[in-house]
């Protein structure tokens, strides 16, 4: 039987399975794949994008008479220009256009020296009722600024189940953010000041995902009295250490709140904190899995007191020493942990790190290794990579090397090799090193190289991985032919463009 002699609705729960780029491709084979690909379930994949810089009178009409899908997901995007209120007229027929099927709408603020308008985003909401995902990203330091005589309505979202919230719209005193998303499960806020905790504090009871990032000193002391029950993942950033405050930091409350959180299986504590409160998270979270920690004095230390959570799967250590100390490597144990980040570590001795690494998590599948070169020299340090290598992790499926300001020694790719199963390699660097024409690494099937690399470069990497099944070099000086690399990129039409979609 001929492909094409399948029915749609078989040919669209087939299309469910491929990915976004794979999809686009399947999309240009003839119009019936067109409309299979770009149907009603398969939407969900697709984001349609609007920018400032390229919507225009001829927009609207193009999509009310050549497209007659109804997009769920929908991006705007403010670039450095003044969203003026034909820009926003623009945006609001947009909105009443595929109002009926939008389901999650993003709105990507990067106006010069102007925060967010609060009266602008109400205005566009207004157009979106039945929205279930809203995120707004701020990517100025604009303060925002407001008139007290100016008030303000938000119509409540009644559907709204995910939030992603800036400072500039979470710091206005006029927002009340429980009744403008009374549903709401997913929050991730960042906000400086008090006021917005009473908000969080009247939601607690049906939050599934929060995140917070605040700059005011003692201001994660009014989380430690919720009893968010159904907290499946946490996440807490501050820049400077937070937890040294006298009245912040009560061991006796914290462990009050994380025996509360019984279902929470992802922690990311982006900010200083001292031992113990690991230790209560460990003896507390029975069921966590996943774990991210920044600036630990003794990185043995956390590991041993980690080791008490079963469940562990993913850790991220960020800022930590690793010293010689033997006293807790000799009885800790991690053997579930099968994906491990560490991210600016400092190495007292490189040459029996990753050794003792080695054994204290033997199941590693994933490692990440990030801004390791300490002594910021143009060249990757190559005792930690020499000493890596040597390691022979005999289960890693998958490394990643990131290191933005050196040049990686292309010569030390015949070490991968020491690797048994890796079939995925991630690097990124400053270049490329002139590497020997000797190098073969047969068993990489997926390598992503992120730098500045020739045609002719390319082309020895080629050689170098003989057994590509996928390739990502986004930085290439000239560009191959097409096919010979598989870069995830949106295509632009008509004023719009689509691009693969991800949610909170």
């Amino acid at each position: 039987m001929n492909i094409n002699e399948l029915p749609v609705e078989m040919l669209e729960h087939i299309f469910q399975f491929l990915q976004f780029r794979h999809l686009k491709i399947a999309s240009t084979v003839c119009r019936q794949w067109n409309q299979a690909a770009f149907s009603w379930p398969n939407l969900l994949k697709v984001k349609l994008i609007f920018g400032s810089d390229n919507i225009c009178e001829r927009t609207i009409p193009a999509l009310e008479i050549t497209h007659q899908r109804r997009y769920r997901n929908i991006t705007f995007s403010f670039r450095d220009a003044q969203a003026d209120q034909p820009l926003v007229h623009h945006f609001c027929k947009v909105l009443q256009e595929f109002q009926k099927s939008l389901e999650s709408l993003e709105i990507d603020w990067h106006v010069q020296d102007a925060a967010l308008d609060l009266l602008m985003l109400a205005k566009l909401l207004k157009y979106a009722p039945g929205l279930k995902e809203l995120f707004v990203y701020d990517y100025t330091n604009a303060e925002f600024t407001h008139d007290p005589s100016c008030s303000l309505h938000f119509a409540p979202m009644m559907f709204l189940d995910k939030v992603r919230l800036p400072h500039s719209v979470m710091g206005d005193v006029r927002f009340n953010f429980a009744q403008f998303a009374p549903n709401v499960t997913h929050v991730d806020v960042k906000f400086d000041g008090r006021h917005p905790w009473d908000s969080i504090r009247a939601l607690q009871e049906q939050l599934c995902a929060l995140g917070i990032d605040t700059a005011t000193q003692g201001n994660f002391k009014h989380l430690w009295s919720m009893e968010p029950r159904k907290l499946r993942k946490l996440e807490l950033n501050r820049n400077d250490c937070d937890f040294i405050m006298p009245n912040d930091v009560k061991p006796r409350s914290i462990g009050n709140f994380f025996q509360h959180c019984s279902a929470l299986t992802v922690l990311m504590l982006e900010l200083k904190v001292p031992m113990e409160v690991y230790q209560i998270v460990a003896d507390s979270c029975l069921q966590l899995e996943s774990l991210l920690v920044s600036e630990i004095d003794d990185g043995w230390e956390f590991l041993s007191i980690v080791q008490h959570s079963k469940k562990l799967r993913r850790l991220i250590i960020v800022k930590t020493f690793f010293d010689s100390n033997q006293r807790y490597i000799r009885t800790t144990r991690l053997p579930n942990v099968q994906n491990l980040t560490i991210e600016f570590p400092e190495i007292y001795d490189t040459s029996r790190f990753f050794d003792q690494l080695n054994l204290l998590l033997p199941n590693i599948r994933t490692f990440q290794l990030t801004q390791y070169n300490k002594f910021l020299e143009y060249s990757f340090n190559l005792k930690i990579l020499q000493a890596l290598f040597r390691s022979k992790m005999q289960r890693l499926e998958k490394l990643i090397l990131f290191d933005t300001g050196a040049d990686f020694p292309s010569h030390l790719f015949n070490q991968l090799n020491l690797f048994p199963r890796l079939n995925e390699f991630w690097l990124t660097c400053e270049a490329l090193a002139p590497w020997s024409r000797s190098a073969i690494v047969p068993g990489v099937r997926s390598l992503a190289v992120n730098a500045k690399i020739s045609k002719f470069q390319l082309q020895a990497l080629l050689k170098v991985f003989p057994s590509l099944t996928r390739l990502d070099v986004p930085h290439a000086e000239e560009q191959p032919t097409p096919g010979s690399l598989n870069c995830e990129v949106g295509f632009c039409k008509n004023g719009f463009c689509l691009e693969s979609y991800g949610s909170l």
